[in-house]
């Protein structure tokens, strides 16, 4: 086990979804599209991640897309976080390779990706869905 963080976006809804992959995204967090959670890799997600495979997409996040993601779209509650938050925040979450004790919710809101996706039901580099490594980052600056 590696102690990457994964950033993991749901692309698509659920309209014709098995009941066994829906309850998957819930316990992923991932209840509405745009949504964003952060885990750390292990077995487990990885087994989760691969049931789901054509409704989200994946890849490791690095500290500066992780400190711009909760500059913009973390919140504690309702409120934004102020700059010595989002700090404090970024280290605990790089530290410890979770939002459990950060403090803040664990699901990031996004908007739908600035110029859109490629496709939603291949897999990257011809589609949207699947692994896709450090690109996660782009994609991420383009729904912030």
């Amino acid at each position: 086990m590696s102690g990457a963080l994964y950033a993991i976006v749901r692309i698509r809804g659920s309209v014709k979804m098995k009941a066994s992959l829906r309850d998957t995204l819930r316990m992923l967090r991932l209840t509405s599209v745009n949504h964003c959670v952060l885990y750390q890799k292990s077995e487990s997600i990885d087994g989760m991640l691969n049931r789901v495979v054509p409704w989200v997409t994946w890849g490791e996040i690095d500290a500066g897309t992780l400190a711009e993601l909760v500059e913009k779209r973390g919140r504690k509650g309702r409120q934004r976080l102020d700059a010595k938050e989002v700090r404090e925040v970024s280290s605990k979450i790089l530290q410890q390779k979770s939002t459990k004790d950060a403090a803040i919710n664990p699901v990031f809101r996004l908007n739908p990706p600035s110029r859109g996706h490629k496709r939603i039901k291949g897999t990257y580099p011809n589609g949207a869905a699947g692994y896709r490594g450090e690109a996660i980052k782009e994609l991420l600056k383009r729904m912030m």
